[in-house]
């Protein structure tokens, strides 16, 4: 599988058919690179709305994007 970036789930969240089904098989499977990608998004979330609190972002951006949550518990044995 092409590995999972962030030029890859933000053409996902655009609606790129290509890009959607990677990030589809990537939930299946699970991939270590959506750890990296979660932690990016939760911080840029706390700059954007100056949450202080690291979990209240973390479950709200893991709320938002399911497919990359689901992708992140699978890469990590959390199925």
């Amino acid at each position: 599988m092409e590995m999972l970036t962030r030029v890859v789930f933000d053409a996902a969240r655009d609606g790129n058919p290509s890009a959607m089904a990677l990030l589809e098989a990537a939930a299946d499977v699970g991939t270590k690179e959506a750890e990296g990608l979660l932690l990016q998004l939760t911080r840029e979330n706390q700059a954007e709305t100056g949450e202080k609190d690291f979990m209240a972002a973390f479950i709200r951006v893991a709320a938002a994007n399911p497919l990359l949550h689901k992708s992140y518990l699978n890469g990590n044995g959390k199925k």
